[in-house]
């Protein structure tokens, strides 16, 4: 899913409804179920995007470092090695993917961290309502 599509799926179901706080403590585990679902699809995709990436930063240092059977035209030295491997525009591009989905990853974290600490957050608003009523 993409992450702007994510954010925008979270600002519909973060807000909690306090004339319905009831209703608003049965959703917490649908919406924790949702995101959990979630985070598992696109943890599996980091998974391996993150695989692919190693896989191609070796394909890369073998042609690098003249041991693939299409060899680098140049010969390095050991201590360039990585120069060129930091700025090929393949693993560049991999990286990118790699890094935007730890963020996704990463945020859906954040929302099920939230979603863990919705009830305590409901409890609070029941309190300070019968507190604000006189209830003990």
């Amino acid at each position: 899913m993409e992450f702007d599509k994510i954010i925008e799926e979270w600002k519909k179901d973060c807000p909690i409804d306090d004339t319905a706080l009831d209703q608003e403590s049965v959703k917490i585990p649908v919406l924790h179920g949702k995101y959990l679902e979630l985070h598992s699809r696109e943890k599996i995709y980091l998974n391996y995007l993150e695989v692919e990436y190693k896989r191609l930063y070796r394909e890369r240092w073998e042609f690098y470092s003249g041991k693939s059977e299409k060899p680098f035209q140049l010969k390095l030295l050991k201590t360039d090695l990585h120069i060129y491997l930091d700025s090929d525009e393949k693993l560049c591009e991999l990286k990118e993917k790699v890094d935007a989905q730890k963020q996704k990853v990463s945020y859906i974290e954040s929302v099920i961290k939230s979603l863990e600490t919705r009830s305590f957050q409901i409890t609070n608003a029941i309190n300070w309502r019968k507190f604000t009523a006189g209830h003990d």
